[in-house]
């Protein structure tokens, strides 16, 4: 991309630059953007640190489907680099100092975590505000956890992206696309780590203060018709938000009954924690 920058400003189009890079611009780069903008087309140049797909307040992606390269040769820069950059960019979105912590037995980690450190410490003055907080980063390896990918979780995002797969916030069920939108709608993010029981709940108690809104809407004589107009469209994002839902809690619990999860979720549980073959065995029986 900064090739592609240079060429532009040696070939301009356009009369003036705004440049915005979604990560930090080393002095390096500046210093080669400067000499290819010898006509001084470049007006401002900001770093805004979005360089990762947020998915939810909790949860954000790098966008890369595997590191299985990487895994096999931790010196692949091209990915510990984007890892770092991303983690990096996050820090910096939040005014977080990151304190860094890694698995020193995994030798992935260990590349990333040097990296990250390298970020932080080349890009102190980011950090020089009295604003700015330190935030724990707690690079793991999966490798060291094998079990917990093979159970079940019971909680209503994890068993969501279990069943269904939760794509860009996007679940496919059926011929059904369902957003997970937490941006819009705060209360999804209240019942996404929720326990499935509790989060029913939660479901069909919304569900039921949707049906008293729409009740008032209809028997209120409402003499301002704006006001009336803003109420039934906040009723209406409220139905399609309760609709999505509701289809969800019962795609998975028909998927739970169907598959009988609850109780191989079980024998899971014991499998992972028990060294009783005999048991298990007839646990499976």
């Amino acid at each position: 991309n900064m090739n592609l920058i240079r060429n532009e400003l040696e070939n301009p189009h356009f009369p003036k630059y705004n440049l915005y890079f979604t990560n930090i611009v080393t002095d390096q780069q500046i210093h080669q953007l400067a000499n290819s903008d010898s006509n001084a087309l470049i007006q401002n140049l900001q770093e805004i640190y979005i360089d990762f797909s947020a998915l939810g307040t909790r949860l954000f992606s790098l966008n890369i489907p595997n590191i299985y390269d990487f895994r096999h040769n931790p010196s692949l820069s091209s990915f510990s680099d984007r890892i770092a950059e991303g983690i990096f960019a996050s820090f910096c979105s939040l005014k977080l100092k990151p304190v860094i912590r890694y698995d020193s037995n995994s030798a992935v980690t260990k590349t990333i975590a040097s990296k990250l450190s390298d970020l932080a410490q080349s890009n102190s003055d980011l950090f020089s505000g009295h604003q700015t907080e330190n935030g724990l980063v707690l690079i793991l390896d999966r490798l060291n956890d094998p079990v917990t990918p093979l159970l079940h979780g019971f909680y209503f995002y994890s068993i969501v992206h279990d069943l269904f797969t939760i794509d860009n916030n996007v679940v496919e069920i059926g011929k059904d696309k369902i957003p997970i939108d937490e941006r819009n709608d705060p209360e999804t993010e209240k019942i996404g780590p929720m326990y499935l029981e509790e989060a029913q709940i939660s479901i069909a108690a919304r569900n039921d203060n949707y049906k008293k809104l729409m009740n008032q809407i209809h028997d209120t004589q409402e003499q301002d018709l704006t006001e009336k107009a803003i109420k039934i469209q906040q009723s209406s994002k409220e139905k399609n938000y309760t609709d999505n839902n509701l289809t969800l809690s019962d795609a998975f619990f028909n998927k739970i009954k169907s598959d009988n999860l609850f109780n191989i979720t079980s024998l899971e549980q014991y499998i992972a924690s028990s060294d009783d073959a005999g048991k298990q065995f007839n646990l499976l029986n």
